[in-house]
C-alpha cells in the first residue's frame, strides 16, 4: 500500500499460488474500491511512489514499474534478493 497518492493504492492476491496480483485504488474520502487491473506479477508485497511513478517489489526479487492507471508493469531490475515490503521517504 501507498499513501503518497491519493486515492490510495493497494496490491491483492486471491490467494491461489503464482496468481498475479491485482491492483486496487481505495478513495478514502468516500471508501470506496476501483479494481484497476491484474500486475501480471504475483507477491507484490511492497509499493513506493517517486514523484508520478509507482513501483513495486516481489518476493521474487523484482523492482516493477507499474503504471497506476492500468495496472501493467514492467520488470525494471531483478537483483535476486526477495522483497516482503517497501517503503518511501517523502
Amino acid at each position: 500500500m501507498t499513501a503518497e497518492r491519493r486515492p490510495i493504492v493497494v496490491t491483492v492476491t486471491d490467494g491461489t499460488p503464482n496468481s498475479a496480483d491485482t491492483l486496487l485504488s481505495i478513495d478514502l474520502t468516500t471508501m470506496t474500491t476501483t479494481l484497476v487491473g491484474s500486475t501480471g506479477f504475483p507477491c507484490v508485497w511492497g509499493l513506493a511512489t517517486y514523484g508520478t511513478q509507482l513501483f513495486g517489489f516481489t518476493c521474487q526479487g523484482h523492482i516493477l514499474e507499474i503504471d497506476p492507471a492500468t495496472a501493467h508493469s514492467t520488470i525494471l531490475a531483478s537483483p535476486g534478493n526477495y522483497f516482503c515490503g517497501a517503503t518511501q521517504r517523502l
